[in-house]
């Protein structure tokens, strides 16, 4: 039997890790000492010619893991910042396209990046994560006659 590539093997226990974080929570600093002593112990050991794999797929798992815990940080910390903003009437968005999603004959709508929104009363609000931008009516017209380019920055 062949044995799998490394770069496959890296990219199923990344996604194992992922996958883990989501079903059971280890705290960011604990999985950061972990993988902390992986390193060193793997570096200890390449020092002496040797190695043990085991700890380095742990290592990538644990990762993965702690990924998985910083994403959910950041979608957390989205919505309860969109939260703050129902209902305020939105001055200007501001962002860097990350693509068009959708085309419909009344709405469009695109995913930004680097979101910065001003409101109303002045405030302004940084999104962490990328956001879902719907755009209708006058909006809309204006979008359609001149549609935005993926990657470049617009108000």
């Amino acid at each position: 039997m062949k044995r799998p590539r490394p770069i496959v093997l890296l990219a199923l226990f990344y996604a194992a890790g992922l996958s883990a974080g989501q079903v059971f929570r280890i705290p960011p600093t604990v999985l950061l000492v972990a993988i902390g002593a992986i390193a060193l112990s793997q570096i200890v050991l390449i020092s002496r010619r040797r190695t043990v794999d085991v700890l380095l797929w742990a290592a990538i798992f644990l990762f993965g893991h702690w990924r998985q815990n910083q994403i959910e940080q950041q979608n957390q910390t989205a919505r309860d910042l969109a939260a703050t903003l129902e209902g305020q009437p939105i001055v200007r968005v501001e962002g860097r396209l990350a693509a068009t999603d959708r085309v419909y004959p009344d709405l469009i709508t695109f995913r930004v990046a680097d979101c910065r929104i001003h409101c109303d009363d002045g405030s302004v609000a940084d999104f962490p994560t990328a956001v879902q931008l719907a755009c209708r009516g006058e909006t809309y017209e204006k979008v359609r006659s001149s549609p935005p380019l993926p990657g470049v920055l617009f108000s």
